[in-house]
């Protein structure tokens, strides 16, 4: 190792302390390296200070100097160089290694000291719960449907805001959109989005809503250039008055909106379970009894569930008290809480379903349960216009579970066939519409149910026709040879 030879130094006689001009000490010297001094003496370098200040022993012998020349050499040969390096990674990551902490001591680092715990790229990403899509390829462009691809930005248009355009021939879904002047777009009011679908560039289906909520759709079997075809998908309240039908051309629709029904309810005791009564009197002084359109099938039987009973004594009234289960119906059909609102109205019963346990015509629910037919009309003409027939009623399930083998409305939300209902839906609003050609159909309203369960009914009624008559709150009245008006 060469001489340091830096510089210069000024030392006073007799004194430890050599201080230098244009020197680097620390850098270049070691405590215990030979110090070869102005008056040609060596000394032995006991502290390095600084750059500029180090000390000698013996003390300086020759006559004081200041910018002698001086040099510095190594004594310790290469284990000295060696240690100086050493030294050199102690200050500069010291404090860095002693966090490693035991994994300095890791041949394969493991996931939980943050490495990969392995040798190799495959076992890296397994260990790190890397799947496939680690090294899948992304797409090379908006409509790239190659297999195993990863989805862009925009892919299909999705989360895009430019229109993606395909080239025939095409296959797949995509998002799209058609600005004012598309010669294909809806005939909407002004811009429109939807949906694409389809498995070639001439077969094709399309769903478009515009800016101000109208819906379109249409199938294609062209590559689709005009507005062709486009059918628009009626809301209730295009149809909610002859004014808005005649708007749109349609001059002969039956319509029955919520609140003005043009159907009587074809059942002669009004849903009342109490026989044939004047459907105008309010008050049911009969006993409970079925009503022949229920009867009883694989055998159920039918027993009283209740009574709402005209200024009843649970509301503040005079004329007896409502049971527990009218009470709760009250509170369904938003007459409640129990007050002013449930103290009068029409008399009625709550009929009170118990399954059998005959297994004669089945049905099987969405979730594959086994319910069978409970009741059946007689095969009573019930079924007209178009041959549309809808059933209404309150329902509440105490035991089991029961399903309808077409498509029916819960409290207003469409529910598709056999969905199975049960005592969690507590009392609810039951609507069906369903066909029949021949014009009557002996299961109407085909409830199935679970052997033995139990259900209760209140306010049912029968009418001919596709009928929306709302969420109803009292009987839905017929007309019979008793009616007093």
């Amino acid at each position: 190792m060469a001489w340091y030879r830096a510089g210069t130094v000024a030392i006073t006689a007799g004194q430890n302390t050599v201080t230098g001009t244009g020197t680097s000490f620390s850098a270049n010297a070691r405590v215990g390296d030979a110090f070869l001094g102005p008056d040609g003496r060596w000394y032995e370098v006991t502290n390095i200070a600084s750059g500029t200040v180090l000390s000698i022993l013996p003390a300086y012998q020759g006559a004081a100097v200041s910018g002698g020349s001086y040099a510095i050499t190594p004594v310790q040969g290469y284990t000295k160089t060696l240690a100086d390096k050493f030294n050199d990674i102690a200050n500069n990551w010291g404090s860095t290694l002693a966090g490693l902490g035991s994994v300095s001591t890791e041949n394969l680092v493991p996931v939980a000291k943050g490495g990969t715990g392995s040798t190799t790229a495959a076992g890296a990403r397994t260990a790190l719960g890397l799947g496939t899509a680690a090294v899948a390829t992304l797409q090379t462009s908006a409509l790239d449907n190659t297999a195993g691809r990863l989805l862009a930005a925009g892919a299909f248009g999705l989360g895009g805001n430019t229109a993606v355009e395909a080239s025939s021939p095409w296959n797949g879904c995509r998002f799209k959109a058609w600005d004012g002047a598309a010669a294909d777009r809806p005939p909407a009011g002004g811009v429109a989005v939807g949906i694409d679908m389809g498995y070639a560039v001439n077969r094709r289906v399309q769903i478009g809503i515009d800016t101000i909520g109208q819906m379109f759709f249409r199938g294609v079997q062209v590559d689709p250039i005009d507005g062709a075809g486009w059918r628009r998908i009626l809301s209730s309240d295009d149809i909610s008055s002859k004014e808005k039908l005649a708007a749109l051309g349609m001059s002969e629709v039956v319509i029955n909106p919520q609140g003005s029904l043009p159907f009587l309810n074809l059942m002669n005791d009004s849903g009342r379970f109490c026989g044939k009564v004047d459907p105008f009197a309010y008050l049911a002084t009969n006993a409970f009894a079925n009503n022949a359109l229920f009867s009883p099938y694989n055998g159920g039987s039918w027993s009283e569930g209740g009574k709402y009973i005209y200024d009843n004594t649970t509301s503040g009234g005079t004329r007896g008290a409502i049971n527990a289960t009218v009470q709760a119906l009250m509170v369904a059909m938003g007459r409640g809480p129990i007050g002013a609102n449930t103290r009068y109205g029409v008399e009625f019963y709550v009929g009170k379903y118990t399954a059998g346990t005959g297994t004669a015509t089945p049905y099987t629910s969405a979730g594959g349960v086994a319910h069978y037919l409970t009741t059946i009309n007689g095969s009573r003409v019930l079924f007209c216009a178009a041959s549309w027939g809808t059933f209404t009623s309150w329902v509440r399930v105490t035991s089991g579970s029961i399903t309808c083998s077409y498509p029916i409305y819960v409290n207003g939300e469409w529910k598709p066939a056999g969905t199975a209902l049960t005592a969690s839906l507590g009392w609810f609003h039951w609507r069906g519409v369903t066909k029949s050609v021949a014009g009557y159909n002996n299961a109407f309203p085909n409830i199935y149910a679970t052997p033995g369960a139990t259900f209760e009914m209140a306010l049912p009624a029968f009418f001919p026709g596709a009928v929306d008559m709302g969420m109803h709150t009292s009987p839905l009245m017929t007309m019979n040879e008793l009616a007093s008006a």
